[in-house]
């Protein structure tokens, strides 16, 4: 039987999170990397040259294909892949607030991502710290009582919400200073047997998170 493919550039970006949910599950996978050139022009041709040879009906990063099926948009991967692997929410309120935190993350990842690409990064970057900031403060209340996002149990959401807390954590440093719930809540994940594992594995690659035209995250400040 054929491994299941994740397909997308040979970063962290949007396709980490799928990442660490199949190690987790151990589900085999072939994880297809597109290099992006790393001056200007930066060369997308590797990507470029098989984007409409794949047969998928959306041609686009990430993309998963798991024998006939094949997928793009990286929630609706995320969600396939939880599926597969038991993580699921099972209550009517955990998937109700799965739902919910979906939202919350694309905003807090979107903010994110769009300082790092910014090539105004290094004076707009205090400002986003500091409205990030304010929405992390909001999930250490949400966390308090909670050893996942929707309670007790791992889910689907927890590796999207690590990985972007990750890179909030890499870029400010201190970002979590004074949010007890938040560092406890990371610890937690990267305790996990099979997550640190990974996390302490040749197959996991701390940088890059973004592709080089970005001002942070293709290589350590």
């Amino acid at each position: 039987m054929p491994k299941l493919i994740i397909g997308y550039w040979a970063i962290r970006g949007l396709v980490e999170p799928a990442r660490k949910m199949l190690e987790y599950a151990g589900i085999e996978y072939e994880d297809q990397k597109y290099v992006c050139g790393e001056t200007p022009p930066y060369d997308r041709s590797a990507w470029n040259s098989v984007k409409f040879t794949l047969g998928l009906d959306f041609p686009n990063l990430p993309y998963l294909i798991d024998g006939d099926l094949k997928l793009t948009e990286s929630w609706a991967i995320y969600r396939y892949i939880a599926r597969k692997a038991g993580l699921v929410p099972e209550t009517e309120k955990e998937i109700a607030e799965c739902d919910m935190v979906q939202g919350l993350i694309d905003s807090l990842r979107s903010a994110f991502t769009g300082l790092c690409y910014n090539q105004a990064f290094d004076s707009l970057r205090d400002d986003v710290k500091k409205a990030q900031l304010q929405k992390l403060q909001r999930f250490e209340k949400f966390l308090e009582g909670r050893q996942y996002v929707t309670g007790n149990k791992l889910c689907f959401v927890d590796f999207v919400f690590y990985e972007t807390l990750d890179h909030h954590r890499m870029l400010f440093g201190d970002i979590f200073e004074n949010l007890p719930n938040i560092q406890s809540y990371v610890a937690r994940v990267e305790s996990l047997e099979k997550m640190k594992a990974y996390l302490s594995s040749d197959r996991f690659k701390k940088y890059p998170v973004n592709n080089p035209q970005s001002k942070w995250g293709f290589k350590p400040l």
